[in-house]
């Protein structure tokens, strides 16, 4: 499991939620992707992207000390 922390942004009402290095290599993230976000019935918050192809990015097997920072 990663953890990260929101940050309070300039405007009082805006939070930043940092997306751990690891979880953006895995998923493919990219700075300025646009992402949706919804919140599911259990309360998670779900983020998704916006406006690309959905797609599953496989990965080699992650080396156990990176495989336990998630």
């Amino acid at each position: 499991m990663a953890v990260t922390k929101a940050y309070e942004t300039g405007k009082p009402d805006s939070l930043v939620v940092v997306i751990p290095s690891l979880v953006r290599k895995i998923t493919g993230i990219r700075k300025g992707e646009r992402l949706a976000v919804k919140v599911d019935s259990q309360g998670r918050v779900i983020y998704e992207r916006i406006g690309s192809s959905t797609y599953v990015r496989v990965l080699p097997k992650l080396p156990a000390s990176e495989e336990a920072e998630l």
